[in-house]
């Protein structure tokens, strides 16, 4: 802004500073002063709507710039926004894939041990039986309930498996408590695949 009042001055003053330097070098008494402004009336008044015109052009650019600024800034931080919200939903997509791995990793390793522990043959089988149950519950959040119920059954059927009890009963509470487990993570894969889609569909 201080621009546009800096090139008004020199618009404006620039024909009055030629009058002053007029009257001041020719001498004019106050009435050949007067009778010059009237002489002149039309040249000063043309003058003064020079100025004007220029100071209206000056606002006007100075208004059009600030607003292309405005424009400018406002487009740099919608995509911005829109960048962010585009790696957001990336990231949850890419937590989905990891779930649904999990998920996949954690069925096939829950079918395995009681595979395992219903047609157990030997101390191999019991080895992989130990490591495999390792391996589950090395994946459970023991704070959950239902994750709690798999190891406890995970547990008893290690248990009877080792001392060749009658495990059909407990293998049945495995798989029981194993469905339930990897439904509730299922929900959850579906849970963060549908805000990923809403994320998406907001990107739109």
């Amino acid at each position: 802004m201080l621009k546009v009042y800096k090139d008004f001055a020199a618009i404006v003053g620039l024909p009055v500073f030629v009058i002053v330097l007029a009257i001041y070098f020719f001498g004019l008494p106050m009435e050949e002063f007067e009778n010059f402004v009237k002489r002149y009336s039309g040249t000063i008044i043309s003058l003064g709507t020079l100025a004007l015109v220029s100071l209206l052009a000056l606002l006007t650019s100075h208004i059009s710039n600030k607003a292309a600024d405005r424009r400018d800034a406002l487009a740099a931080e919608a995509s911005h926004q829109r960048e962010a919200l585009i790696q957001r939903v990336q990231s949850e997509l890419q937590v989905s894939q990891f779930r649904q791995a999990w998920i996949s990793e954690m069925r096939d390793d829950i079918i395995e041990y009681s595979s395992l522990a219903f047609h157990r043959k030997g101390v191999d089988d019991i080895t992989r039986m130990f490591a495999l149950r390792a391996k589950i519950e090395m994946r459970l959040n023991t704070e959950e309930p239902l994750a709690r119920e798999l190891s406890k059954n995970l547990n008893e059927a290690f248990r009877k498996a080792k001392s060749d009890e009658e495990i059909g009963a407990v293998l049945g509470e495995v798989t029981s408590s194993g469905r339930a487990y990897l439904k509730a993570e299922w929900a959850r894969l579906k849970d963060d695949l549908r805000k990923a889609q809403l994320l998406d569909e907001a990107d739109q």
